[in-house]
């Protein structure tokens, strides 16, 4: 390959990474040039027939998200008149979705298949929105095709995320989810996990836990616990789950990462850490039980039920 057409091909994959896409080539030429590049280990081809740079790709600012955003973007332009549905939808809504579910891509057409690691869904009743110029199905359709296919866990955090992001309310979804898939498949699971839903949790870990402590069986915690500082009444603390059990309270802290580390990566901010054990043992002037679990844990069940029963998390069957 000459250096011309090395120079035309750093271009137009910078270009295209610019606009937070893969590159989507229509030319047969760039494709196979592009491929040989695939074959050396320099090019990565995500979906068929779009392509980015493998150090792009694998660079540490890459996360998962961002990955299933320039693949959406990608095949949109090489499919203008493609309609996204189910979670690829949800992404484009901007909701809360796991990793896991941002493979494979889902699009609806005329009949389902599977083709080029891209759901297709025949689907007969949805509204086109078109977000940030791609094309999905409208917000309760997405609610309804992801609520009925994911865990409960995996559905809370895409729900209580819609109920952040959007002026519309829990009954608001549920009266829409009724009203327009009340005799489809899977639309009792969609209300159930609709019905769950709470704005208040802050992200999808938040939600993803709390749908786990569900399914587990405790009663449902309160969410963003406020309670105020007793030396400064003036300072209002927020806990992440809250149980009032008559003579006491059990609080709940989901730690992560990001409450310890500095922005340039540091694994550990003292300052940070000095200021959240001020903030515990002033809260525990109002004699509560508190307990911190890493999100991890949630992925281990018996033990997370075991780290509830041990502070005392009311069941509801207790």
């Amino acid at each position: 390959m000459s250096k011309a057409y090395d120079r035309t091909l750093d271009a137009l994959l910078a270009e295209a990474d610019a606009k937070g896409m893969c590159f989507a080539p229509r030319d047969r030429h760039l494709k196979r040039l592009l491929r040989a590049r695939v074959n050396s280990g320099s090019v990565k081809e995500p979906a068929k027939g779009l392509f980015v740079s493998a150090a792009r790709w694998e660079s540490a600012d890459m996360t998962k998200r961002a990955q299933a955003w320039r693949i959406i973007r990608g095949l949109q332009h090489l499919h203008p008149t493609w309609v996204f549905c189910s979670f690829s939808a949800a992404l484009i809504h901007g909701l809360e979705l796991s990793n896991r579910l941002l493979k494979p891509v889902h699009v609806i057409s005329h009949r389902s298949r599977i083709a080029n690691d891209i759901v297709h869904h025949a689907v007969d009743s949805f509204e086109i929105r078109t977000v940030m110029g791609l094309r999905a199905t409208d917000m309760t359709r997405t609610l309804f095709d992801c609520l009925k296919s994911c865990t409960f866990p995996q559905g809370l955090a895409i729900a209580d995320s819609a109920l952040r992001t959007t002026r519309t309310s829990r009954e608001g979804y549920l009266r829409a989810i009724e009203r327009r898939y009340h005799d489809q498949k899977g639309v009792q699971k969609a209300l159930r996990t609709m019905s769950h839903a709470n704005g208040l949790s802050e992200n999808g870990g938040e939600s993803y836990a709390r749908g786990v402590m569900i399914e587990l069986g405790f009663k449902t915690p309160d969410l963003q616990v406020r309670l105020t500082d007793p030396l400064n009444p003036s300072i209002e603390y927020r806990i992440d789950y809250g149980w009032d059990v008559g003579d006491h309270l059990i609080l709940g802290e989901l730690d992560g990462k990001g409450k310890y580390a500095n922005k340039g990566g540091a694994p550990l901010d003292l300052g940070t850490v000095m200021a959240e054990r001020e903030r515990e043992a002033r809260i525990t002037t109002y004699r509560p039980v508190i307990f911190r679990f890493a999100f991890p844990l949630v992925y281990r069940p018996d033990e997370f039920a075991a780290l509830l029963d041990a502070h005392g998390v009311p069941r509801l069957n207790s």
